[in-house]
C-alpha cells in the first residue's frame, strides 16, 4: 500500500508557492520468511562410495545453496535451488585401510558423511597401535627425550609437531619404532605456566592417533649462598684450602613455591659434585654439596658448574 501526502511552503514576497509531493512504501507481506530444513538421505557408505541424496523443504522463492567440503564428495549440478528441493551427491571409492570422514553443506547446515576403509586383506596385519609415554615435562634448558609406538610389523604411522622449538629424529615408521625429540631452551623466564606443545602420532583406524603433550619450564633466576662453614671469596665463587674439604651451597630459586626447576648441567673436575645428581631435576630452593681433594700443586685450580642456568666458579687454592 502506498501513503501519498502533499505540502505546500509558501516563500513569503515571491508569492509563489512550491508545492511537494512524498510517498512511502510498507514491507510486501508476499515476502517469505525463510527457513531450512535439511534431511540427508544416506550418511554411511562403504569402500566403494556411490551415490547420495539430501532433501530440503522450505518456502516458494528461499533459495539455497550446496557445497562439498571434501574432494571426494562431488555434489552434482545444478548446486542450488530454492523453495523445496533436492541435492544429489557421489562419495567416490576409497582404497585406503581406515575409516574417513567428511560433510556436505546444504542451506548452510552441515551433514557429517562417513566411509569405511577396505577391509584386511589375506595375510594382512590387524593393525592396533599404543604410545609408551604421552606426556613430559622438559626443563627450560631444553634436551632430550623420546618415547615408543608399539604396531605390528607392516602397520604405518606418521609423527609430526606444529612447535618450532620441538625437533623429532624420524617422520614415522611401519611396525613399532621410537621418537626421539630434542628440546630448544625456553628463552621465557618462569612463573606458574609453562610452555605447551604437541607431538602428533597418526595411524590409519578408527582411533586416528594419539597425541604427545610436551610442557616445557620456563627459564628460573637462581643465587647462591654459602652455608655456614662454607667460604665465598667473591660473588658466585666458591673457595677451597688447599687441603680440599667438603662444601655446602644453598641454591635460591625465584618462585620457590611453585617448584621452580632447576639441574647441576655437569661434573666439576677436579672437584666432585656429590649432590644432587648430574642433570636430575630440582624443584624449587636446594642444596648443592661440592668436594675437593688435597690440591698437591703449588699452583691454584679452578672450574666453573652451571645450576639453573647461574655459573658457579670454584677455586681451591695450591699449597
Amino acid at each position: 500500500m502506498r501513503d501519498r501526502c502533499l505540502g505546500a511552503t509558501l516563500v513569503a514576497g515571491l508569492g509563489a508557492a512550491f508545492f511537494s509531493a512524498c510517498g512511502s512504501t510498507s514491507p510486501n507481506p508476499n515476502t517469505p520468511s525463510c527457513t531450512f530444513r535439511v534431511a540427508l538421505q544416506n550418511s554411511s557408505f562403504g569402500p566403494s562410495g556411490g551415490p547420495g541424496t539430501a532433501t530440503v523443504s522450505a518456502a516458494s522463492g528461499c533459495a539455497w545453496t550446496a557445497s562439498s567440503s571434501n574432494d571426494w564428495i562431488a555434489i552434482a549440478a545444478p548446486a542450488a535451488g530454492s523453495g523445496d528441493g533436492r541435492v544429489t551427491f557421489t562419495v567416490a571409492s576409497y582404497d585406503g585401510a581406515g575409516d574417513r570422514s567428511g560433510a556436505i553443506v546444504v542451506a548452510k547446515e552441515t551433514l557429517a558423511i562417513g566411509q569405511q576403509g577396505q577391509p584386511p586383506g589375506p595375510g594382512a596385519p590387524s593393525c592396533t597401535f599404543a604410545v609408551s609415554q604421552v606426556q613430559f615435562y622438559p626443563h627450560s634448558y631444553g634436551g632430550t627425550a623420546a618415547f615408543t609406538v608399539t604396531t605390528v610389523p607392516g602397520c604405518a604411522w606418521s609423527v609430526t609437531t606444529p612447535a618450532p622449538w620441538i625437533h623429532l629424529n624420524t617422520g614415522g615408521g611401519s611396525g613399532s619404532g621410537s621418537v626421539a625429540m630434542t628440546f630448544d631452551p625456553n628463552p621465557d623466564r618462569y612463573v606458574t605456566d609453562f610452555r605447551k606443545g604437541v607431538v602428533e602420532v597418526r595411524w590409519p583406524t578408527v582411533t586416528a592417533g594419539q597425541n604427545v603433550q610436551i610442557s616445557q619450564y620456563g627459564n628460573c633466576n637462581t643465587a647462591f649462598f654459602p652455608a655456614p662453614g662454607t667460604t665465598f671469596s667473591a660473588a658466585d665463587t666458591l673457595s677451597f684450602g688447599a687441603d680440599g674439604g667438603d662444601a655446602h651451597v644453598f641454591v635460591l630459586v625465584e618462585a620457590p613455591i611453585f617448584g621452580c626447576p632447576w639441574v647441576v648441567e655437569s661434573q666439576a673436575s677436579p672437584f666432585d659434585v656429590t649432590g644432587p645428581r648430574i642433570q636430575a631435576i630440582q624443584k624449587g630452593d636446594g642444596d648443592l654439596h661440592i668436594a675437593a681433594t688435597p690440591n698437591p700443586s703449588s699452583q691454584p685450580r679452578t672450574a666453573t658448574i652451571v645450576v639453573g642456568e647461574r655459573a658457579l666458579k670454584i677455586v681451591q687454592a695450591g699449597r
